[in-house]
Protein backbone atom coordinates (compact mmCIF):
# COMPACT_ATOMS: atom_id res chain seq x y z
CA UNK A 1 0.00 0.00 0.00
CA UNK A 2 1.45 3.57 -0.47
CA UNK A 3 2.14 6.14 2.02
CA UNK A 4 -1.22 6.78 2.47
CA UNK A 5 -2.88 7.52 6.10
CA UNK A 6 -5.58 7.58 7.82
CA UNK A 7 -5.30 10.83 10.25
CA UNK A 8 -8.63 10.97 12.61
CA UNK A 9 -9.23 14.44 14.26
CA UNK A 10 -11.36 13.78 17.76
CA UNK A 11 -10.83 16.52 19.99
CA UNK A 12 -13.26 14.11 22.50
CA UNK A 13 -11.09 11.30 22.38
CA UNK A 14 -9.79 10.83 26.11
CA UNK A 15 -10.92 7.44 27.62
CA UNK A 16 -11.09 3.91 26.82
CA UNK A 17 -14.96 4.10 27.63
CA UNK A 18 -18.36 5.76 25.53
CA UNK A 19 -18.55 5.97 21.64
CA UNK A 20 -15.75 8.01 20.91
CA UNK A 21 -13.09 5.03 21.50
CA UNK A 22 -15.23 2.62 19.81
CA UNK A 23 -16.02 4.77 16.68
CA UNK A 24 -12.43 5.85 16.79
CA UNK A 25 -11.24 2.28 16.91
CA UNK A 26 -13.65 0.76 14.38
CA UNK A 27 -11.72 3.18 11.63
CA UNK A 28 -8.89 2.23 13.12
CA UNK A 29 -9.39 -1.24 12.14
CA UNK A 30 -11.04 -0.48 8.81
CA UNK A 31 -7.89 1.26 7.99
CA UNK A 32 -5.37 -1.61 9.17
CA UNK A 33 -8.28 -4.01 6.69
CA UNK A 34 -6.90 -2.62 3.72
CA UNK A 35 -3.21 -1.77 4.97
CA UNK A 36 -3.46 1.88 5.49
CA UNK A 37 -2.08 3.03 8.85
CA UNK A 38 -3.60 5.04 11.29
CA UNK A 39 -3.46 7.92 13.74
CA UNK A 40 -5.61 9.99 16.29
CA UNK A 41 -5.36 13.39 16.80
CA UNK A 42 -7.15 13.10 20.39
CA UNK A 43 -7.45 15.12 23.58
CA UNK A 44 -4.60 16.16 26.08
CA UNK A 45 -6.44 15.04 29.15
CA UNK A 46 -6.03 10.79 27.24
CA UNK A 47 -6.05 8.50 30.49
CA UNK A 48 -5.07 5.50 28.74
CA UNK A 49 -1.74 4.48 27.34
CA UNK A 50 -3.73 1.77 25.48
CA UNK A 51 -5.29 4.55 23.55
CA UNK A 52 -2.00 6.14 22.76
CA UNK A 53 -0.59 2.35 21.45
CA UNK A 54 -3.80 1.01 19.91
CA UNK A 55 -5.01 4.13 18.20
CA UNK A 56 -1.43 5.73 17.47
CA UNK A 57 -3.29 8.64 19.20
CA UNK A 58 -1.40 12.08 19.84
CA UNK A 59 -2.76 14.07 22.60
CA UNK A 60 -3.60 17.59 20.97
CA UNK A 61 -6.19 19.46 22.26
CA UNK A 62 -7.15 21.60 25.18
CA UNK A 63 -10.84 21.80 24.72
CA UNK A 64 -13.64 19.39 22.46
CA UNK A 65 -16.17 20.13 20.20
CA UNK A 66 -18.47 19.42 22.94
CA UNK A 67 -17.45 22.76 24.77
CA UNK A 68 -20.52 25.61 25.51
CA UNK A 69 -23.47 23.80 23.31
CA UNK A 70 -25.24 23.82 26.36
CA UNK A 71 -27.71 27.65 26.00
CA UNK A 72 -26.71 30.29 28.04
CA UNK A 73 -25.95 33.88 27.43
CA UNK A 74 -23.10 34.73 24.84
CA UNK A 75 -22.80 31.09 24.20
CA UNK A 76 -22.96 32.26 20.19
CA UNK A 77 -19.37 34.21 21.07
CA UNK A 78 -18.35 31.28 23.27
CA UNK A 79 -18.63 29.15 20.16
CA UNK A 80 -16.71 31.84 17.87
CA UNK A 81 -13.91 31.76 20.33
CA UNK A 82 -13.64 27.64 20.24
CA UNK A 83 -13.93 27.99 16.62
CA UNK A 84 -10.77 30.68 16.33
CA UNK A 85 -8.99 27.99 18.73
CA UNK A 86 -9.63 25.04 16.45
CA UNK A 87 -8.38 26.60 13.50
CA UNK A 88 -5.54 27.96 14.81
CA UNK A 89 -4.91 24.56 16.30
CA UNK A 90 -5.65 22.94 12.94
CA UNK A 91 -3.23 25.22 11.14
CA UNK A 92 -0.46 24.47 13.06
CA UNK A 93 -0.60 21.12 13.74
CA UNK A 94 -2.61 18.97 10.89
CA UNK A 95 -0.59 21.17 8.70
CA UNK A 96 2.64 19.55 9.80
CA UNK A 97 0.80 16.39 9.75
CA UNK A 98 -1.08 15.74 7.01
CA UNK A 99 0.90 14.57 3.55
CA UNK A 100 -0.77 14.07 0.34
CA UNK A 101 -2.82 11.18 -0.57
CA UNK A 102 -3.79 11.25 3.42
CA UNK A 103 -7.32 10.82 4.47
CA UNK A 104 -8.82 13.16 7.03
CA UNK A 105 -12.07 12.70 9.48
CA UNK A 106 -13.40 14.54 11.67
CA UNK A 107 -15.16 12.69 14.14
CA UNK A 108 -18.40 14.47 15.62
CA UNK A 109 -18.50 18.09 14.02
CA UNK A 110 -20.38 20.34 15.81
CA UNK A 111 -21.09 23.93 16.01
CA UNK A 112 -17.95 24.37 18.29
CA UNK A 113 -15.26 23.17 15.86
CA UNK A 114 -17.68 23.76 12.75
CA UNK A 115 -16.39 27.15 11.06
CA UNK A 116 -12.78 25.78 12.01
CA UNK A 117 -12.93 22.44 10.03
CA UNK A 118 -14.77 24.53 7.17
CA UNK A 119 -11.54 26.78 7.16
CA UNK A 120 -8.95 24.47 7.47
CA UNK A 121 -10.41 22.64 4.18
CA UNK A 122 -11.11 25.80 2.28
CA UNK A 123 -7.29 26.12 2.71
CA UNK A 124 -5.89 22.85 2.52
CA UNK A 125 -7.98 20.76 0.12
CA UNK A 126 -7.20 23.25 -2.94
CA UNK A 127 -3.31 22.86 -2.47
CA UNK A 128 -2.84 19.30 -1.01
CA UNK A 129 -3.97 16.15 -2.85
CA UNK A 130 -5.81 15.08 0.24
CA UNK A 131 -9.17 13.25 1.22
CA UNK A 132 -11.71 14.55 3.85
CA UNK A 133 -14.21 13.26 5.59
CA UNK A 134 -16.56 15.17 8.16
CA UNK A 135 -19.13 13.82 9.87
CA UNK A 136 -21.86 16.18 11.26
CA UNK A 137 -23.80 13.16 13.50
CA UNK A 138 -25.05 15.68 16.22
CA UNK A 139 -28.72 16.86 15.94
CA UNK A 140 -27.82 20.48 17.18
CA UNK A 141 -28.63 21.69 13.61
CA UNK A 142 -32.64 20.93 14.41
CA UNK A 143 -34.72 21.90 16.77
CA UNK A 144 -35.66 18.32 19.06
CA UNK A 145 -39.64 19.01 18.79
CA UNK A 146 -40.29 20.89 15.62
CA UNK A 147 -37.39 19.77 13.44
CA UNK A 148 -36.90 23.43 12.13
CA UNK A 149 -33.30 24.64 12.39
CA UNK A 150 -31.88 25.64 15.79
CA UNK A 151 -30.41 28.76 17.09
CA UNK A 152 -27.04 27.42 16.36
CA UNK A 153 -27.62 26.81 12.85
CA UNK A 154 -26.05 28.95 11.70
CA UNK A 155 -22.64 27.58 12.06
CA UNK A 156 -23.70 25.02 10.05
CA UNK A 157 -24.75 27.26 7.18
CA UNK A 158 -21.02 28.90 7.51
CA UNK A 159 -19.43 25.64 7.60
CA UNK A 160 -21.49 25.07 4.20
CA UNK A 161 -20.31 28.20 2.34
CA UNK A 162 -16.60 27.21 3.21
CA UNK A 163 -16.97 24.21 1.15
CA UNK A 164 -19.58 24.97 -1.05
CA UNK A 165 -17.11 25.20 -3.91
CA UNK A 166 -14.46 22.54 -2.99
CA UNK A 167 -14.00 19.50 -4.96
CA UNK A 168 -16.81 16.47 -4.30
CA UNK A 169 -14.92 13.54 -5.34
CA UNK A 170 -12.34 14.50 -2.23
CA UNK A 171 -14.44 15.98 -0.09
CA UNK A 172 -17.10 13.48 2.02
CA UNK A 173 -19.89 15.22 4.59
CA UNK A 174 -21.75 12.57 6.43
CA UNK A 175 -24.42 12.61 8.40
CA UNK A 176 -26.47 9.35 10.84
CA UNK A 177 -29.57 8.74 9.35
CA UNK A 178 -31.24 9.70 5.96
CA UNK A 179 -33.68 11.87 8.28
CA UNK A 180 -30.56 13.84 9.63
CA UNK A 181 -29.11 14.01 6.56
CA UNK A 182 -32.11 15.89 5.21
CA UNK A 183 -32.18 18.47 7.29
CA UNK A 184 -28.62 19.15 6.73
CA UNK A 185 -29.23 19.53 2.99
CA UNK A 186 -32.76 21.99 4.28
CA UNK A 187 -29.90 24.12 6.34
CA UNK A 188 -27.09 23.18 3.32
CA UNK A 189 -28.91 24.65 0.23
CA UNK A 190 -27.29 23.78 -3.02
CA UNK A 191 -23.92 22.77 -3.56
CA UNK A 192 -22.90 20.32 -0.94
CA UNK A 193 -23.99 16.83 -0.81
CA UNK A 194 -24.71 15.28 2.51
CA UNK A 195 -24.39 11.06 2.15
CA UNK A 196 -26.03 9.50 5.34
CA UNK A 197 -24.31 6.69 6.16
CA UNK A 198 -24.82 4.15 9.37
CA UNK A 199 -22.74 4.21 12.29
CA UNK A 200 -19.50 2.26 12.76
CA UNK A 201 -18.71 -0.22 15.55
CA UNK A 202 -15.56 -1.73 16.64
CA UNK A 203 -15.67 -5.97 15.80
CA UNK A 204 -16.42 -6.56 18.97
CA UNK A 205 -19.58 -5.88 18.57
CA UNK A 206 -20.11 -8.92 16.04
CA UNK A 207 -19.64 -11.48 18.69
CA UNK A 208 -21.63 -10.01 21.37
CA UNK A 209 -24.60 -11.88 22.43
CA UNK A 210 -23.04 -14.59 20.96
CA UNK A 211 -22.22 -17.93 23.62
CA UNK A 212 -21.75 -17.21 27.78
CA UNK A 213 -23.17 -18.01 30.60
CA UNK A 214 -26.65 -17.93 31.20
CA UNK A 215 -28.26 -17.91 34.49
CA UNK A 216 -31.64 -18.01 33.48
CA UNK A 217 -32.82 -15.13 34.21
CA UNK A 218 -34.51 -12.10 32.08
CA UNK A 219 -31.06 -9.80 32.15
CA UNK A 220 -32.45 -5.72 31.18
CA UNK A 221 -29.33 -3.41 30.17
CA UNK A 222 -28.98 0.19 30.66
CA UNK A 223 -25.52 1.66 30.07
CA UNK A 224 -23.44 4.77 28.66
CA UNK A 225 -22.93 8.27 30.28
CA UNK A 226 -25.45 8.99 32.71
CA UNK A 227 -27.75 12.20 31.21
CA UNK A 228 -31.05 13.44 31.77
CA UNK A 229 -32.31 13.20 28.17
CA UNK A 230 -31.24 9.92 28.83
CA UNK A 231 -33.36 9.15 31.74
CA UNK A 232 -30.74 7.94 33.98
CA UNK A 233 -32.81 8.78 36.89
CA UNK A 234 -35.87 6.88 36.00
CA UNK A 235 -33.89 3.56 35.87
CA UNK A 236 -34.51 2.56 39.52
CA UNK A 237 -37.70 3.23 39.90
CA UNK A 238 -38.26 1.04 36.88
CA UNK A 239 -36.65 -1.26 37.88
CA UNK A 240 -38.37 -1.41 41.59
CA UNK A 241 -41.51 -1.31 39.57
CA UNK A 242 -40.77 -4.50 37.32
CA UNK A 243 -39.30 -6.81 40.57
CA UNK A 244 -43.00 -5.38 41.71
CA UNK A 245 -44.17 -7.31 39.28
CA UNK A 246 -41.65 -10.03 38.26
CA UNK A 247 -39.97 -11.08 41.38
CA UNK A 248 -36.62 -12.94 41.56
CA UNK A 249 -37.05 -13.52 37.59
CA UNK A 250 -35.25 -10.54 36.44
CA UNK A 251 -31.96 -8.89 36.93
CA UNK A 252 -30.70 -5.33 35.53
CA UNK A 253 -26.77 -4.31 34.41
CA UNK A 254 -27.13 -0.69 34.52
CA UNK A 255 -24.12 1.79 34.23
CA UNK A 256 -23.73 4.86 36.20
CA UNK A 257 -21.07 7.43 34.41
CA UNK A 258 -22.07 11.07 35.44
CA UNK A 259 -18.87 12.39 33.54
CA UNK A 260 -21.52 15.47 32.77
CA UNK A 261 -22.80 15.80 36.44
CA UNK A 262 -21.59 19.56 36.45
CA UNK A 263 -23.06 20.67 32.71
CA UNK A 264 -26.02 18.82 32.40
CA UNK A 265 -27.49 17.81 36.34
CA UNK A 266 -29.62 20.12 38.07
CA UNK A 267 -28.67 19.69 41.86
CA UNK A 268 -31.65 18.39 42.38
CA UNK A 269 -32.08 15.76 39.94
CA UNK A 270 -28.45 15.22 40.37
CA UNK A 271 -29.45 14.37 44.43
CA UNK A 272 -31.89 12.26 43.41
CA UNK A 273 -29.46 10.02 41.10
CA UNK A 274 -27.24 9.92 44.33
CA UNK A 275 -30.06 8.57 46.41
CA UNK A 276 -30.46 5.95 43.41
CA UNK A 277 -27.10 5.27 43.57
CA UNK A 278 -27.00 4.00 46.95
CA UNK A 279 -30.00 1.63 46.96
CA UNK A 280 -28.70 0.20 43.85
CA UNK A 281 -24.93 -0.15 44.85
CA UNK A 282 -26.40 -3.40 47.25
CA UNK A 283 -29.33 -4.29 45.56
CA UNK A 284 -29.41 -8.46 44.64
CA UNK A 285 -30.94 -8.08 41.74
CA UNK A 286 -28.89 -4.57 39.88
CA UNK A 287 -25.42 -4.87 38.77
CA UNK A 288 -24.49 -1.46 38.98
CA UNK A 289 -21.34 -0.52 37.28
CA UNK A 290 -20.34 2.92 38.13
CA UNK A 291 -17.78 4.58 36.19
CA UNK A 292 -16.40 4.43 32.85
CA UNK A 293 -16.71 0.51 31.11
CA UNK A 294 -14.12 -0.62 28.71
CA UNK A 295 -15.21 -1.53 25.35
CA UNK A 296 -14.79 -5.21 26.22
CA UNK A 297 -16.95 -4.95 29.34
CA UNK A 298 -19.32 -3.15 27.62
CA UNK A 299 -19.90 -5.12 25.37
CA UNK A 300 -20.03 -8.41 27.53
CA UNK A 301 -23.05 -6.65 29.47
CA UNK A 302 -24.33 -5.86 26.11
CA UNK A 303 -23.87 -9.45 25.11
CA UNK A 304 -25.56 -11.02 28.25
CA UNK A 305 -28.96 -8.77 27.78
CA UNK A 306 -32.09 -10.22 27.14
CA UNK A 307 -33.80 -6.53 26.14
CA UNK A 308 -32.56 -3.22 26.43
CA UNK A 309 -33.63 -0.13 28.04
CA UNK A 310 -34.06 3.16 26.46
CA UNK A 311 -35.65 5.87 28.57
CA UNK A 312 -35.08 8.58 26.62
CA UNK A 313 -36.98 12.02 26.40
CA UNK A 314 -38.04 13.70 23.54
CA UNK A 315 -34.45 14.74 22.58
CA UNK A 316 -34.41 11.84 20.62
CA UNK A 317 -37.23 12.54 18.52
CA UNK A 318 -34.80 13.24 15.40
CA UNK A 319 -31.38 11.86 16.86
CA UNK A 320 -29.81 8.63 16.94
CA UNK A 321 -28.66 6.54 19.78
CA UNK A 322 -25.16 4.88 19.62
CA UNK A 323 -26.56 2.39 22.59
CA UNK A 324 -29.54 1.93 20.36
CA UNK A 325 -27.92 1.10 17.18
CA UNK A 326 -25.49 -1.60 19.40
CA UNK A 327 -28.33 -3.29 20.39
CA UNK A 328 -29.87 -3.56 16.96
CA UNK A 329 -26.68 -4.71 15.81
CA UNK A 330 -26.36 -7.22 18.95
CA UNK A 331 -29.91 -8.52 18.07
CA UNK A 332 -31.08 -7.36 21.29
CA UNK A 333 -35.20 -6.47 21.65
CA UNK A 334 -35.96 -2.53 23.13
CA UNK A 335 -37.72 -0.74 25.08
CA UNK A 336 -37.81 3.24 23.53
CA UNK A 337 -39.56 5.98 23.33
CA UNK A 338 -43.01 6.55 21.01
CA UNK A 339 -42.69 8.96 18.09
CA UNK A 340 -39.15 9.35 17.75
CA UNK A 341 -36.27 8.36 15.41
CA UNK A 342 -35.47 4.90 17.75
CA UNK A 343 -38.95 3.65 17.06
CA UNK A 344 -39.45 4.81 13.21
CA UNK A 345 -35.44 2.94 12.92
CA UNK A 346 -36.69 0.00 15.13
CA UNK A 347 -39.94 -0.39 12.87
CA UNK A 348 -37.69 -0.42 9.46
CA UNK A 349 -35.12 -2.68 10.62
CA UNK A 350 -38.47 -5.06 11.24
CA UNK A 351 -39.31 -4.83 14.95
CA UNK A 352 -38.01 -6.01 18.03
CA UNK A 353 -38.82 -3.02 20.10
CA UNK A 354 -41.83 -1.77 22.62
CA UNK A 355 -42.08 2.30 22.74
CA UNK A 356 -43.48 3.64 25.47
CA UNK A 357 -46.19 6.88 25.25
CA UNK A 358 -44.61 9.43 28.31
CA UNK A 359 -41.67 9.78 29.73
CA UNK A 360 -42.31 9.25 33.29
CA UNK A 361 -41.44 5.61 35.15
CA UNK A 362 -45.33 4.26 35.34
CA UNK A 363 -45.18 3.78 31.13
CA UNK A 364 -41.64 3.31 30.77
CA UNK A 365 -42.04 0.27 33.46
CA UNK A 366 -45.65 -0.62 31.71
CA UNK A 367 -43.67 -0.83 28.30
CA UNK A 368 -40.90 -2.59 29.64
CA UNK A 369 -43.08 -5.74 31.13
CA UNK A 370 -45.39 -5.42 28.24
CA UNK A 371 -41.64 -6.31 26.28
CA UNK A 372 -40.89 -9.22 28.64
CA UNK A 373 -44.47 -10.97 28.33
CA UNK A 374 -43.85 -11.06 24.86
CA UNK A 375 -40.26 -11.87 24.77
CA UNK A 376 -39.83 -14.53 22.53
CA UNK A 377 -41.72 -13.15 19.26
CA UNK A 378 -39.23 -9.81 19.94
CA UNK A 379 -35.75 -12.19 20.11
CA UNK A 380 -36.87 -13.38 16.84
CA UNK A 381 -37.50 -10.16 15.27
CA UNK A 382 -34.43 -8.91 17.20
CA UNK A 383 -32.41 -11.30 15.37
CA UNK A 384 -34.01 -10.76 11.82
CA UNK A 385 -32.84 -7.22 12.55
CA UNK A 386 -29.61 -8.02 13.52
CA UNK A 387 -28.87 -9.89 10.15
CA UNK A 388 -30.40 -7.15 7.95
CA UNK A 389 -28.18 -4.47 10.05
CA UNK A 390 -24.83 -6.77 9.24
CA UNK A 391 -26.30 -7.68 5.67
CA UNK A 392 -27.02 -3.77 4.95
CA UNK A 393 -26.51 -1.08 6.79
CA UNK A 394 -22.86 -1.78 8.83
CA UNK A 395 -20.33 0.81 7.57
CA UNK A 396 -17.45 -1.37 8.03
CA UNK A 397 -17.38 -3.33 4.29
CA UNK A 398 -18.53 0.35 3.34
CA UNK A 399 -15.76 2.36 4.37
CA UNK A 400 -12.96 -0.45 4.15
CA UNK A 401 -14.05 -0.06 0.06
CA UNK A 402 -13.97 3.60 0.34
CA UNK A 403 -10.25 3.74 1.83
CA UNK A 404 -9.37 1.06 -0.57
CA UNK A 405 -10.79 3.39 -3.45
CA UNK A 406 -9.60 6.76 -1.83
CA UNK A 407 -6.00 5.49 -1.39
Amino acid sequence: MPDNRLIIVDPALRSLTGHHYHFDLSLVEAGEGVGIPCAVLANLALDSEKIVSRLQAIPVFHHNQYECLQPSPGRENDLGQLNDYFTAVFRQTLGGVVNDGDIVVFHAATPAVLLAIGRWISEFLPARRIFVIAILNLGYFIDADSRKPSDLSPFYEGFFDLIRDQDASRLWVWSEHAEAASALMEIAGDGVAIEAVPPIFPKRLETAGKGGVRDGKIRICHQGHSKPERGTHLLFPVAERMIKALGDSVRFDFQVNFEYVDTLWTPELARVMEDHIEAMRDHPQIDLHEGPLTTDAYYDRLGRADLVLLPYTGAYKFASSGLFVEAIAAGKPVVLPADSYLEREAGRMGGGAVAFGAFDQDAIAESALEAVSGLASMQDQAACARNKWWDSESLTSKFKSALSRLS
